[in-house]
């Protein structure tokens, strides 16, 4: 049984090892970089963690199973008066393995659940690599539109990827 809920302070290790993994494993997916992550200070990292354990609009969802951290999505709602009505997700990830168990699924519907409850929200937005046609085809199953395409959006070396833009209407 997987168990969804917000990472906290004591799970540093697991995020951290987590999203290091991810971005290894999957460069053309995320623009953020592993040695990003290796660079930052813990301070920094923390920071993801501690606005999740805050009454934050911002957090990071884990999915566990048997204690054991399998996947995760961060949310961050914008801070300025003119876009608060909006927030994105960033860092989705499932581990391969458990790729069968809908995990990416089951953590997105909860983003969803949550800033349902956010007040004056209207929606969530997502920036995804177009060529990831599962990732893409999760979202719009969820409900996400496109509402835009960049052409070489990211240069990881020297290959190009283009980006889609996509939000649900909550």
């Amino acid at each position: 049984m997987i168990t969804i809920r917000k990472l906290i302070s004591s799970d540093y290790d697991d995020f951290y090892n987590m999203r290091i993994g991810m971005l290894e494993s999957s460069t053309k997916d995320y623009t953020a970089g592993s040695s990003d992550w290796k660079n930052a200070s813990k301070e920094q990292v923390m920071a993801y963690l501690r606005e999740s354990e805050e009454a934050s609009d911002n957090f990071v969802l884990g999915a566990f199973l048997q204690n054991s951290l399998v996947g995760m999505v961060g949310f961050r709602r914008e801070t300025r008066a003119a876009v608060l009505h909006k927030g994105s997700t960033w860092g989705l990830f499932e581990k391969s393995e458990f790729k069968d168990n809908e995990i990416e699924k089951t953590l997105l519907n909860e983003v969803i659940k949550i800033v349902r409850g956010y007040d004056d929200f209207e929606y969530i937005r997502t920036v995804q690599n177009a060529s990831n046609l599962e990732k893409l085809n999760l979202f719009f199953g969820l409900g996400f539109k496109q509402y835009g395409h960049e052409e070489r959006s990211m240069r990881v070396e020297e290959k190009y990827f283009d980006q889609v833009y996509l939000k649900l209407v909550v």
